[in-house]
Parts: C-alpha cells; sequence; structure tokens
C-alpha cells in the first residue's frame, strides 16, 4: 500500500508527458506499477477525450501544461513560481 497520496491527474499527465509518454519510467516516479499508470491513464482519457498516446491529444495536453506551469495554480504543487 502506497504511504504517499496519488497525484492529480493533472500531476499524473504532467509526469508522463515529462518522460516522454514512458509508462515504466512514470510508474517509477509514481511508485506505482505499470499497469496501474496504463490503468489511470485510461480512466483519464475517459473522462476527458484526450488520447495522450497520440500526438492529436499530446499536443494540446503539452501545451496546456506548459500555460498552466507559466501562469501556475496556488497550492497545487504544480505551480512553477513560489
Amino acid at each position: 500500500m502506497r504511504a504517499d497520496p496519488l497525484p492529480s491527474p493533472r500531476a499524473a499527465q504532467k509526469i508522463h508527458l515529462t518522460h516522454q509518454q514512458d509508462r515504466r519510467a512514470t510508474a517509477t516516479t509514481l511508485g506505482l506499477h505499470p499497469t496501474t499508470v496504463d490503468n489511470r491513464l485510461a480512466e483519464m482519457e475517459e473522462q476527458t477525450g484526450v488520447v495522450l498516446s497520440s500526438p492529436r491529444g499530446a499536443a494540446p495536453a503539452i501545451a496546456a501544461l506548459l500555460l498552466w506551469d507559466t501562469r501556475g495554480t496556488p497550492g497545487d504543487g504544480l505551480d512553477s513560481h513560489p
């Protein structure tokens, strides 16, 4: 059982995209099994309609995450500005 809570879907997507969509690297960073990462990504795809494994889905996701990083959201742990 994990001691740390699972990251938010946005944080998980950011980690996955940062690791160039390598599910094993994502799993290692998150302390999860790669199948758990697959399941979590599938849930996010179902909820958002964004398929990160396709360039058509990954490109806008990367753009959105870059924009979010630039603007930052206080308290989400992802903002680039303290």
